[in-house]
């Protein structure tokens, strides 16, 4: 049986033949129109919703679309091959960011909203631990320059609080608590099968 296409395929390797160059101006130009419909329509509903009082789902959601209007306006200004990387950034930062809001509203992770709140912190406290043992591994490295970085690594307060939310969130295998890559505790390709998407 011959597979209806509609056109895709031929339209698809028509496109695919455009010089790079002509492919990054068409690009740019219907992202610009996103951009607008963006601008013009989202961020006015988001700003209104803002103002209500609104659940912490709904506003670990709205934060997460504020976040994707931001990359939408990225990607309207990247119109030239040499901004290629760039809009491959945007491009899948969005799409991660689509998979939170596919999460969050799903609740298909236990605590989602939780974690996703939480996860700035625990991830801050990391970054802050690490650096502060490379910054003792390598004493000729200046210390004033990073001091609330260090300050932050050694607070005995933070660490408890860290390891207890750890604790409570992120186990392991062996039920002990561990470092999450992502507050879903899934790396990419794990979040877009459980999205039931393709990374």
């Amino acid at each position: 049986m011959q597979r209806n296409t509609g056109g895709l395929e031929s339209n698809s390797n028509s496109f695919s033949k455009l010089p790079n160059s002509a492919i990054i101006v068409a690009q740019c130009k219907e992202t610009k129109k996103a951009w607008d419909f963006v601008d013009n329509r989202l961020l006015p509903l988001l700003s209104y919703a803002y103002s209500l009082q609104v659940t912490k789902k709904e506003e670990a959601i709205y934060g997460i679309y504020s976040r994707i209007c931001g990359w939408i306006c990225t990607l309207a200004t990247a119109d030239e091959v040499r901004h290629f990387q760039a809009a491959a950034a945007a491009a899948r930062a969005i799409f991660e960011l689509y998979m939170d809001i596919m999460i969050l509203e799903a609740d298909s992770v236990p605590n989602s909203v939780d974690k996703f709140r939480l996860f700035p912190r625990v991830n801050r406290f990391r970054f802050a631990k690490n650096f502060y043992e490379f910054i003792k591994a390598h004493p000729e490295l200046e210390k004033n320059e990073h001091a609330k970085i260090i300050e932050l690594a050694v607070d005995k307060e933070k660490k408890e609080e860290v390891d207890g939310i750890r604790k409570k969130h992120w186990l392991n295998e062996k039920g002990k608590p561990r470092w999450p890559y992502h507050w879903t505790g899934m790396k990419a390709d794990k979040r877009a099968e459980h999205c039931g998407l393709e990374c």
